[in-house]
């Protein structure tokens, strides 16, 4: 999707994105990263972090959220995590201006152009991150949850991901109101369309249907109160009467074209009902492509990840510099979604200027990247255990899975390491001649077994076949 008419006067005006760090990996030497793609003044930058398990990327996408805390709150130290990552230096700019973060004993330095500068003087990124792994890579900043720290309930963070901190699953019903709860008739028609959007690609329609009951201890008149806000009466909302209980149903329309209508819908009342336990019970049901409805629960955890991410994302209150953090954002996502991760983030941000930083194991979000604002960072570690960091020169738009594999993630073969160890170990048996008759039998006889599995333009099964042919013969 291209810029808007709008858009055109502010593209060159203004530019942000991270420029170098300098940190130390599980208390090592210290290493450089250079975020060194060409200034153009480009609404968003991408940099993917890949690497083999266990070297750093989360901690390291963890510990920048730490420093850009630590410097916004810098006249009352704070003492800094002990992360498997620890950086020591960090660099970006904003607009013309270079602006630096450097930890010291005494605190987190501040600098702007090379020179020592007081808080009043730096500008700061709002900070986004996300984390779609098992255990939660970010802290938290919803007041409302007991795992939630003072110190990250910053204007400039926001955490968006799926779960809480404690590793403990929070409600999705709660995960799903704090971004709807932003949701009104003043937001642009560009973002309703981009809502609409994010539920029609999960393969669901823009209309939900939220029942509740109220709490035992509710007064009537603050059942009314809560109805009339909810607007039952006026929307003939239907009440589903139950034993002695009477379950209220309230549909909410998302489409783009109903945005006239998103502020009788008063999401947000809905969101401090819930905060404040006047409901007994609330639900949701999300309307399907074929026309039903299914619990909001039941939709599966790719889906709900995306849909949750994208609505945060659309749905930012915040200033015009965005700096995205990802941990892993292809979790539970089926191929052809990990295809288009990137392209939606771009979409969703293209009224700000932001760096995305995503640590990912996805080949598919390396081939994705776009062309001139990105690049694609390898952090590894020695045969010393000492980390490194490589830069891939090329860019890898377009790049195929095979290609991606063999050149960035450097594996030799996509398929079955077992089979590719087994067929060279083989052929080294063979023609070391330390293989006797029968063993070499029975590997033909399995070999031959797995080749009838493989397509006919398979290399492998033309090697199988060829030393099946030369050995017979």
């Amino acid at each position: 999707m291209g810029f808007e008419e709008s858009d055109a006067s502010n593209l060159f005006d203004t530019d942000f994105k991270l420029l170098k760090i300098k940190a130390s990996f599980m208390g090592r030497d210290f290493v450089d990263i250079d975020f060194n793609m060409p200034t153009n003044n480009e609404r968003c930058y991408h940099s993917l972090l890949i690497g083999p398990n266990g070297v750093g990327k989360s901690s390291l996408l963890r510990d920048i959220i730490d420093i850009f805390i630590e410097a916004q709150s810098w006249s009352r130290y704070l003492r800094p995590r002990k992360n498997a990552v620890q950086i020591k230096y960090l660099e970006y700019q904003i607009n013309e201006n270079v602006y630096a973060l450097e930890r010291s004993k005494n605190g987190c330095l501040l600098f702007k152009n090379n020179k020592s500068v007081e808080y009043d003087d730096m500008e700061f990124p709002m900070i986004i991150a996300s984390s779609m792994g098992l255990f939660d890579k970010f802290p938290t900043n919803n007041s409302n949850s007991i795992s939630s720290s003072s110190r990250y309930n910053h204007k400039n963070y926001c955490y968006v991901g799926p779960k809480a901190s404690s590793n403990m699953f929070m409600s999705k019903m709660n995960i799903l109101l704090r971004p709807l709860s932003k949701i009104n008739s003043s937001i642009s028609i560009k973002d309703a369309k981009y809502i609409e959007n994010a539920f029609r690609h999960i393969g669901y329609e823009p209309i939900l249907l939220f029942e509740y009951d109220f709490s035992q201890s509710l007064s009537k008149v603050d059942k009314r109160l809560v109805n009339k806000t909810l607007n039952v009466d006026s929307l003939e909302l239907e009440k589903i009467e139950t034993g002695n209980k009477c379950i209220y149903q309230t549909p909410m329309n998302l489409s783009a074209y109903n945005i006239e209508n998103f502020d009788s819908y008063n999401i947000f009342q809905l969101y401090t009902y819930r905060q404040n336990r006047m409901f007994s019970k609330l639900k949701c049901k999300i309307k399907t492509s074929d026309g039903t409805f299914i619990d909001f629960d039941d939709i599966s955890s790719g889906e709900f990840n995306l849909l949750i991410m994208m609505l945060n994302i659309i749905l930012l209150d915040s200033p015009n510099h965005l700096l995205v953090l990802l941990d892993e954002p292809e979790i539970s996502q089926h191929p052809n979604w990990q295809i288009d991760i990137v392209g939606m983030l771009d979409e969703a941000l293209n009224q700000y200027h932001s760096h995305i930083i995503t640590a990912t194991h996805s080949h598919f979000l390396v081939s994705n990247l776009p062309l001139g604002r990105s690049e694609v960072i390898d952090i590894d570690k020695d045969k010393n255990g000492n980390v490194t960091i490589e830069k891939i020169l090329q860019s890898t738009y377009g790049w195929s899975s095979e290609e991606v594999l063999l050149k960035v993630f450097k594996m030799a073969t996509d398929r079955s390491k077992y089979l590719a160890e087994l067929v060279g170990e083989f052929l080294q048996a063979l023609g070391s001649d330390t293989i006797t008759i029968d063993e070499v039998k029975n590997k033909l006889s399995f070999l031959q077994q797995v080749s009838t599995n493989l397509s006919e333009v398979d290399p492998m099964k033309k090697v199988i076949n060829s030393i099946v042919k030369e050995f017979n013969s």
